[in-house]
C-alpha cells in the first residue's frame, strides 16, 4: 500500500468517526472513496485551467500542501448569474467546499495557508450570498470553526498577518457585515445565531486591537440591525437574543457622530495604519473606528475601561451531527 493511500485511509477513518449513525458513515466512506479512486479530472482542470494527472487531483482534494490552497480560492470564485447544473463550478465548488469543512478545517498549519496566503477568509464569505443552501451552511460553519482554531486572543498578537485577515473583512469590496446580515433569515437551522456569533467575535476583536481606547462607533445601519436581531419573534432562541441585545446595548454607547454619518468620511484616516482601511473608508454606513497607531498596524495594550467584551469573544469549535448531516448532502449532491 502507498504512502498516500495509507494517509487517505486515516483521514477516512477520521472523518467516518465523527458521523452521528451508522448510515452517516457508510455514506461519507463511499462518497470519499469514490472521490479518490475517481476524482472528476476534466471539471477540475476545466476550473483549475490547467492539466492534472490523478496523483494531482487526489493531492488537492485530499492531501494538499500550502500552495494548493490557491486551488481552492479559484474553485471558491462566484459563480456566474444563472450558472447551469452542468457549468464546472457548479459540481467543483461543492466538492472543494466538502473537502475544506470536513477535512481540512481543524489543520492549523494548513487553514492558516488557507486564510494568510490563498485569501481564504474572504472567499468564504462570498460564499455565504450562494444559492446552494448546503454551500453556504459549511462556509458559515468554517468561518464559525476558524475562530476558535487559533490564538486570536494573544495579546501582543502572536501572528499578526493572520489577525490583518481579520481585519481585513472591513474592506468595502469583502461586504462582510453585509453577508451576514443575509443570514438573518435562519436559511437553515442555527444559521443566524452562528451568523450573529460570527459577528460578535469579529466586531470585538477589531475593537481590541485595532480601535484607539478600544472604542468602536457603528453606523446606524449596524445598530439598527443589531435592534431588530434583539427583538425579533420569529423562533428562535433566547440566547440569540440575548447575545444581539448585549452587542446593540454595548456599541449603542458610541453611536456615529451625525456628521461622519451623512459625508461618510472622518478626519482620522490620518490615523489610519497604512496596511488597514477599517470602518470610516471601508464601510462608510456601517462601522466607523477610531484605529490606534501601532507597529504593524495592531494597537497596544494601554490599560483602558474595558467595554463587553473588553476581548474578543472566544467560540467554540462547530461539531455535532446537524453540521456533519450538511457534509453528508452536500458530499451526495457530487454522484453521478
Amino acid at each position: 500500500m502507498s504512502d498516500e493511500r495509507s494517509r487517505f485511509d486515516a483521514i477516512v477513518a477520521r472523518v467516518v468517526a465523527t458521523m452521528p449513525d451508522e448510515d452517516t458513515r457508510a455514506s461519507i466512506e463511499k462518497t470519499l472513496t469514490e472521490r479518490w479512486e475517481r476524482p472528476p479530472m476534466e471539471k477540475l482542470e476545466q476550473v483549475l485551467r490547467r492539466k492534472l494527472s490523478i496523483n494531482d487531483a487526489r493531492r488537492i482534494l485530499f492531501l494538499p500542501e500550502v500552495d494548493d490552497f490557491f486551488d481552492y480560492a479559484v474553485a471558491f470564485s462566484q459563480r456566474p448569474p444563472g450558472c447551469p447544473p452542468e457549468h464546472p463550478l457548479s459540481k467543483i465548488q461543492p466538492l472543494f467546499m466538502g473537502m475544506l469543512y470536513m477535512v481540512h478545517r481543524e489543520d492549523e498549519r494548513l487553514m492558516r495557508a488557507f486564510v494568510v496566503r490563498a485569501g481564504g477568509l474572504r472567499t468564504l464569505v462570498g460564499l455565504l450570498a450562494d444559492d446552494n443552501v448546503y454551500i453556504v451552511s459549511q462556509a458559515l460553519d468554517t468561518l464559525y470553526s476558524l475562530t476558535g482554531l487559533f490564538d486570536w486572543h494573544a495579546d501582543p498578537p502572536s501572528d499578526r498577518p493572520l489577525l490583518q485577515c481579520m481585519a481585513d473583512l472591513a474592506h468595502a469590496d469583502v461586504g462582510f457585515v453585509r453577508a451576514l446580515e443575509g443570514c438573518f433569515e435562519n436559511r437553515f437551522p442555527g444559521c443566524s445565531f452562528r451568523a450573529l456569533t460570527i459577528l460578535a467575535f469579529w466586531l470585538g476583536l477589531i475593537r481590541f486591537f485595532f480601535c484607539k481606547g478600544r472604542v468602536l462607533r457603528l453606523g446606524p445601519d449596524v445598530l439598527d440591525l443589531l435592534h431588530r436581531w434583539s427583538v425579533r419573534r420569529d423562533g428562535v432562541g433566547e440566547d440569540e437574543l440575548k447575545l444581539a441585545c448585549a452587542l446593540h446595548d454595548d456599541f449603542a454607547r458610541f453611536p456615529l457622530d451625525d456628521g461622519a454619518a451623512r459625508s461618510g468620511d472622518s478626519s482620522l484616516t490620518t490615523e489610519r495604519p497604512e496596511n488597514l482601511e477599517l470602518a470610516t473608508a471601508a464601510l462608510p454606513a456601517a462601522v466607523q473606528a477610531t484605529p490606534a497607531r501601532a507597529a504593524g498596524g495592531v494597537a497596544g495594550s494601554a490599560a483602558v475601561e474595558p467595554p463587553l467584551p473588553s476581548a474578543p469573544v472566544p467560540i467554540a469549535k462547530a461539531a455535532g451531527a446537524d453540521a456533519q448531516h450538511w457534509s453528508s448532502d452536500v458530499l451526495d449532491e457530487l454522484d453521478d
